[in-house]
């Protein structure tokens, strides 16, 4: 299940339109508010949201990230590695308890949360040069 998590998350993946501006950012930011408060995110939650600002320099980043152009058989081949499936595999029999106790709560699965932790962070090791 890991495997197949770790070769389909690449695929269809598609971010939320944020704009191109402050203004359409607070346009994106109003709405996911609304929308999260209508799935039942309580004051807590969305006061997380406080002080959130359009940022140039991440959204230059996020839409400069090559990845998203390659074809998905390149993209497995560079990223859904033995070892990374071999590990996730251990990480999630590790924590089973914390992620079944997630995905009775959210309904995310272990194995789609392993793919993302493995590809955005390599499990940890990586964890970005921005504040």
């Amino acid at each position: 299940m890991v495997a197949v998590a770790l070769l389909t998350v690449g695929g269809s993946a598609k971010a939320a339109d944020c704009g191109n501006s402050a203004k359409g950012f607070d346009g994106f930011l109003k709405s996911f508010a609304s929308q999260a408060a209508a799935q039942g995110i309580g004051k807590r939650g969305l006061s997380a949201l406080n002080g959130v600002q359009y940022q140039p320099g991440i959204i230059k980043k996020d839409r400069a990230q090559s990845i998203f152009s390659q074809a998905f058989l390149e993209f497995q081949s560079r990223m859904a590695t033995s070892g990374r499936i071999k590990k996730g595999r251990a990480l999630l029999d590790k924590n089973r308890k914390l992620f079944d106790a997630i995905q009775k709560r959210y309904g995310v699965q272990g194995p789609v949360l392993i793919a993302f932790w493995a590809l955005e962070t390599d499990f940890g090791g990586y964890m970005g040069d921005f504040p």
